[in-house]
């Protein structure tokens, strides 16, 4: 794997040739360069709460000899972030009203430039997922008379996935 640019030095000597005398002229050289194919080391999927600030690990490339940067791109834009940028992506806060998980795949494209040429490497992808918040349903308010049993509340929540955790106090 190659992790900075390639350079050849090429000389050239001209030589001219006339009724069988040979004249050498002046070298010339000239440098053949090849850019690395940019990288981006992956990046772990995050799993976050609703209304819950999000640091994303900055982009980290090992090419060295150019400056590499980084495009990405947001499919669901619903989760607090924007759809696109360059860089690495700002902190923000998530979203997710609803009551499912809301999931987002970023595409991370790498660029690398060096003496003005852009190259541009393989995508990757990493997921955040921003899951809604705890909820639960508003138990009935139960009177007893002295003495009285009074009977368990079973807390309930309208969310169809994942396990909700109920803590109460007194």
């Amino acid at each position: 794997f190659q992790m900075e640019p390639l350079m050849a030095y090429i000389t050239v000597v001209p030589e001219l040739e006339y009724n069988g005398y040979r004249c050498p002229g002046h070298p010339e050289v000239f440098t053949i360069t090849v850019n690395p194919t940019p990288v981006v080391d992956p990046s772990p999927s995050y799993m976050v709460c609703d209304n819950h600030s999000v640091w994303i690990e900055p982009f980290h490339s090992p090419v060295t000899g150019g400056t590499n940067s980084f495009l990405w791109f947001n499919d669901n834009p619903l989760i607090g972030l924007s759809m696109a940028g360059i860089g690495d992506i700002p902190p923000f806060v998530a979203l997710n009203p609803g009551t499912e998980p809301e999931e987002a795949t970023i595409e991370v494209l790498p660029q690398f430039e060096h003496q003005g040429r852009i190259c541009h490497g393989n995508t990757e992808y990493f997921t955040i997922t921003v899951s809604p918040p705890g909820q639960v349903d508003q138990p009935a308010d139960l009177v007893a008379d002295p003495g009285e049993s009074v009977p368990g509340v079973t807390f309930t929540s309208i969310y169809p996935e994942g396990f909700t955790q109920y803590y109460w106090s007194n």
